[in-house]
């Protein structure tokens, strides 16, 4: 199953989200959250979740029922913009599963995310968090960072382990 975040009001990108939110803007001819669709679908995954907010009725007219990408979108409406957080609190009663989480305003590219979906079930991890390596250290400070142990874990048992003991 899959979920895409797409209920912000993309105050950073005025005047263009006033009109249109920020996830149905055109990025190479086609939606940016379509992108995000089209990984989905190729990774087999058939139902996926919306949660809208903020013109919210233009990104279900821009998606529609989702077959023109192969999968089944059901809508959940964020009736506050209130964070993250309160976005994925929406999904309880509608998610009953382990999901692809996807921030509907963020493009991205990446080789595989079959990798992603193989670790999490060999695994059986509580989640798995894709994550871009950046060398340059300005940019790092720009942005968000996810600092990662030596095996590339945030929280691996052994880590948890040395961080208890210390």
């Amino acid at each position: 199953m899959g979920v895409v975040l797409a209920a912000g009001k993309g105050t950073r990108m005025r005047p263009f989200s006033e009109q249109w939110p920020k996830p149905v803007l055109p990025v190479l001819g086609k939606p940016l959250v379509a992108y995000q669709l089209e990984m989905m679908a190729a990774l087999g995954i058939q139902r996926v979740v919306v949660v809208i907010g903020h013109l919210g009725h233009e990104v279900v007219r821009v998606l529609g029922d989702g077959s023109r990408y192969g999968l089944s979108i059901r809508y959940v409406e964020q009736e506050e913009t209130l964070g993250i957080a309160h976005a994925v609190s929406r999904l309880e009663g509608h998610v009953d599963q382990p999901f692809f989480l996807f921030l509907g305003d963020i493009f991205f590219v990446t080789e595989n995310l079959g990798v992603m979906l193989d670790r999490f079930r060999k695994g059986k991890l509580g989640g798995v968090l894709a994550c871009k390596r950046e060398p340059n250290l300005e940019a790092i400070k720009r942005n968000f960072v996810v600092l990662t142990d030596a095996q590339g874990c945030t929280s691996c048992p052994a880590s948890r382990a040395a961080s208890a003991s210390a």
